[in-house]
C-alpha cells in the first residue's frame, strides 16, 4: 500500500517497523516548525485527516504518534507493567479529522480498557502513565477567578437623587437653626433610599463556594479530598489554590 505523507523521511522508520505488524496510516493535519519540533502541548492539538490502524501494539501506536507529532512522549511502562497492561497490547482504530489528543484518548482506552491510563504535560514532556501511579504525583497551580467571583452592584436599588426635597430641607434647618448645621440636622440629604453593601458580600461568598463545589462535582469528583482522595482546592485572596495531580490540573487550566 502506497503512503502519503508529507514527511516521508521522517515518518519512513516508523512505518516500515510497524508494517510488519498490520496497517497504520495518518498524516498530520500541519507540518511542524522551522525547527523541526512542535512543542507536545501545540502537537496534541494537531488535526489528523485519518488514523488506521490494525492490531498495532501499543508500543508502535505510540512510536508512531511520537515520530509523526514530534511531540516529546514518554510512557512510565513500569507503571503499565504493574498494572497489568502490556506493551504489546493491541491497538485497532479508523478515525478521521479528530486531534492528536482525541487518537491517543482512543489508543489508551484500546490497549488498556479494564486499567484507566491518562496522559499529561509537564515542561513540554507529555507523559502516559496509569491514573493511580499519576495520582501519587500532586502539583500545585493557583488560579486567579477574581472576576468569576465579582458581585455586580444591583442598580435598581441605586440611592436616588432628590435636588428640591434637599434644598427644602436645607432652608428649613436654616430658618430653625440660625444656618448650623443643616444638612444633619433635616435628617435628610441630596441622596436617598441608599443600601448597605452587606448583600454583594454574601452574594461574593456564595459565589466562592459554588466555584468549588463546580470543580469537585464535575472534574474527577472521586481525586477530591471531600469524597476522599488526595486532592484539594482552598479559596484565598480571589485566587484557587489548587494542589492535584498534572492530568487534573490540565482539565482545569489547561496544559502546563
Amino acid at each position: 500500500m502506497r503512503l502519503f505523507l508529507p514527511d516521508r523521511k521522517i515518518l519512513r522508520a516508523a512505518v516500515l517497523a510497524m508494517a510488519f505488524a498490520g496497517l497504520v496510516w495518518s498524516a498530520p493535519g500541519r507540518a511542524a516548525g522551522a525547527n523541526g519540533m512542535s512543542s507536545s502541548s501545540r502537537a496534541l492539538n494537531e488535526v489528523l485527516p485519518a488514523t488506521q490502524m490494525h492490531n498495532i501494539p501499543l508500543r508502535d501506536a505510540i512510536a508512531y504518534l511520537r515520530n509523526t507529532t514530534n511531540a516529546n512522549i514518554f510512557v512510565n511502562w513500569n507503571a503499565l507493567q504493574a498494572a497489568g497492561v502490556s506493551r504489546m497490547a493491541p491497538v485497532s482504530l479508523d478515525v478521521r479529522n479528530v486531534t492528536v489528543r482525541k487518537v491517543l484518548s482512543l489508543i489508551l482506552a484500546e490497549a488498556s480498557p479494564q486499567t484507566p491510563l491518562v496522559f499529561f504535560i509537564s515542561s513540554n514532556v507529555l507523559t502516559i502513565t496509569t491514573r493511580s501511579e499519576a495520582n501519587l504525583h500532586l502539583v500545585t497551580r493557583v488560579y486567579p477567578v477574581g472576576d468569576l467571583i465579582m458581585s455586580v452592584p444591583n442598580f435598581n436599588n441605586a440611592p436616588s437623587f432628590n435636588l428640591q426635597s434637599a434644598t427644602q430641607n436645607t432652608s428649613s434647618s436654616v430658618s430653625s437653626q440660625g444656618g448650623g448645621g443643616a444638612m444633619g440636622a433635616a435628617g435628610g440629604g441630596l441622596f436617598t433610599g441608599s443600601t448597605a453593601a452587606t448583600g454583594n458580600t454574601q452574594a461574593s461568598a456564595k459565589r466562592k463556594k459554588e466555584l468549588v463545589k463546580l470543580i469537585e462535582t464535575v472534574i474527577s469528583p472521586r481525586i477530591w479530598s471531600v469524597n476522599g482522595g488526595p486532592a484539594n482546592i482552598i479559596y484565598f485572596n480571589r485566587q484557587l489554590v489548587v494542589t492535584a495531580p498534572a492530568y487534573i490540573q490540565e482539565l482545569i487550566g489547561g496544559p502546563g
